[in-house]
């Protein structure tokens, strides 16, 4: 693996991921209401969290003791 594919930021997948919930409320910014801001937010939120916790415990059945 060469060095510039080792040092990517750990964020640049969140950012990606926040920019994409987030580009539906851009394309219709004047018709948003607070409510479905906080309803992308929570969602953005429980996505990452599940996946987290989902590949910390994949990743601790793989490594042996």
């Amino acid at each position: 693996m060469s060095k510039a594919t080792e040092e990517v930021s750990p964020n640049a997948a969140a950012l990606v991921a926040f920019a994409t919930a987030m580009a539906p409320l851009a394309a219709s910014a004047t018709e948003v209401d607070e409510a479905t801001i906080i309803g992308y937010g929570a969602g953005l939120v429980a996505c990452v969290v599940s996946l987290a916790v989902g590949f910390s415990i994949g990743y601790g059945t793989l490594v042996k003791p």
